[in-house]
């Protein structure tokens, strides 16, 4: 039997609805973990494969979301340069 990976991933709600997720492209063009369609991210932010950002979370501007990570709410940014 071979298995193919799926490039697809809903988080699903109580209540039965589904919010769809999409792997995220880092500022340096890679492919990161899985972003909820309704999350924001930040300019500059890098969230790591194996990371995820779930349905209504806010990633900050420069905030870095680690593999293992998984964002509920809001993640603070990097502290701005002076």
């Amino acid at each position: 039997m071979r298995r193919r990976h799926s490039a697809k991933f809903q988080f699903m709600l109580d209540g039965g609805s589904a919010i769809p997720a999409v792997r995220y492209k880092n500022p340096d063009g890679s492919v990161g973990g899985w972003v909820a369609t309704t999350a924001k991210i930040g300019k500059g932010a890098f969230v790591k494969p194996g990371a995820i950002v779930e349905p209504g979370a806010i990633v900050e501007p420069g905030a870095i979301v680690t593999p293992g990570t998984v964002v509920e709410a809001s993640l603070a940014g990097a502290a701005p340069k002076t």
